[in-house]
């Protein structure tokens, strides 16, 4: 009876620390390669909102890319890393561009989060229309 008990302690043990590491990874985005991030400037432009007065465009809806230092051993989190991800994301959507970014940073709501520093964007994808 009690190596029955021990097995299933085992099992459970096994079991949390999957769907620990596993939700760790779902809370946040895929970087984006160096290499890919270049690609994805080229194709994805960045606009602000001054540019879009003299633009005809499609919004395709809001999108959103996050980043977590879980260890302190991981790369802090930078807006360049998580605009790579909304580059990314838009690029999905077939979007050419992204306008309305806005990006929080910081510790406060990010230890709620289990994260030594997170950064959070926002931004809204765009067709330009012959550009």
């Amino acid at each position: 009876m009690m190596i029955r008990h021990k097995n299933a302690l085992c099992k459970l043990a096994i079991g949390l620390l999957v769907a620990v590491v596993a939700g760790c990874n779902l809370r946040q985005g895929t970087p984006v390669e160096p290499e890919q991030a270049a690609q994805l400037g080229q194709q994805v432009k960045v606009y602000q909102a001054g540019d879009l007065a003299k633009l005809k465009y499609t919004s395709l809806g809001s999108i959103d890319a996050s980043a977590c230092k879980f260890a302190v051993w991981d790369d802090t989190p930078t807006e360049q890393g998580v605009t790579n991800q909304l580059l990314s994301k838009a690029s999905a959507t077939g979007a050419n561009g992204i306008t309305s970014v806005a990006c929080e940073s910081g510790t406060g709501g990010a230890l709620l989060r289990d994260c030594w520093s997170r950064v959070a964007c926002t931004a809204e994808a765009i067709k330009v229309i012959g550009n």
